[in-house]
């Protein structure tokens, strides 16, 4: 089978070199024919030219001012334009340290999905935090359908199904990409994984959360709202930015999926921006 792995990077040289040497250690992929796409945004730090000679197969662009879901997109790209043939499409983050089983859990929920579901889908590797030692990113189930509140699948030793996927380490079936091509257009930098697995479960695609942990990767993100001591027009941008609320993108993904509750974001991105205190009481 031909797998398609996507990475986008941007000035972690290290994460991105240890990221690719967990990809040629895992069990079993010598059964595998893999290619490996590297968009690099234009890094300082020398990492095009470091995986360029430390691994001389893997294929790398560089496209500067890409942010996480355009270098994703590239690199879909231009791993459809070498090869038409794959089997897989393997999306995974630079960040994350991969336990060499990762692949073997996701071939064996690719079995598992085809043997109860008729059909393939997408299969994510959940991580945990290597300091705190609790699920970091993963997989979603919706607590109820057509409303965003969802619970995290903490792997249990069986699959799980779920709606709502992190990209981190997440194994897409042909079979899904064929129905609904890669990642969304409207998105920069983060979403794009929530609009994919929620678009693949709506056309009846299985999302499925692998039994085991199959990786480590630090949950970085912390508050995403200013605090009230940022100034004000610093905390408009921010509700703006593709690194921070993403305002309009963000509407537009909770239009598509959760349209109950359009108005309710809303409100909440708004008191983020403009009552920082207020929200900061109502978080504790």
């Amino acid at each position: 089978m031909h797998i398609a792995v996507l990475i986008t990077v941007f000035n972690r040289k290290a994460k991105t070199l240890q990221c690719l040497s967990d990809i040629f250690l895992q069990e079993g992929i010598e059964e595998f024919v893999v290619d490996v796409f590297v968009v690099d945004g234009g890094s300082t730090d020398g990492t095009p030219i470091a995986i360029s000679e430390q691994f001389p197969n893997v294929h790398v662009c560089v496209s500067e001012g890409l942010f996480w879901a355009g270098g994703m997109r590239k690199a879909w790209s231009e791993a459809m334009t070498f090869a038409q043939d794959y089997d897989f499409f393997w999306l995974l983050n630079d960040d994350t340290h991969l336990y060499r089983y990762a692949l073997r859990e996701a071939m064996n929920a690719h079995l598992y999905a085809h043997k109860v579901y008729g059909k393939g889908g997408l299969y994510i590797g959940s991580t945990i935090s290597p300091t705190q030692h609790i699920f970091s990113y993963g997989c979603r189930k919706l607590i109820k359908r057509g409303y965003s509140k969802a619970i995290k699948l903490i792997p249990n030793g069986d699959f799980q199904y779920g709606e709502l996927a992190n990209a981190n380490i997440m194994m897409v079936s042909r079979e899904v990409y064929d129905t609904i091509g890669g990642l969304c257009t409207y998105c920069t930098h983060g979403i794009a994984d929530y609009d994919y697995s929620l678009r693949a479960t709506n056309e009846g695609f299985p999302c499925l959360a692998t039994p085991n942990y199959c990786g480590e990767c630090e949950d970085d993100h912390g508050h995403n709202w200013k605090s009230a001591d940022t100034p004000f027009a610093e905390r408009v941008r921010y509700l703006y930015s593709p690194k921070g609320l993403a305002y309009k993108e963000y509407m537009q993904y909770i239009k598509e999926f959760f349209p109950k509750e359009v108005f309710v974001y809303q409100i909440k991105l708004w008191t983020k921006t403009l009552f920082p205190i207020l929200w900061d009481r109502i978080k504790k």
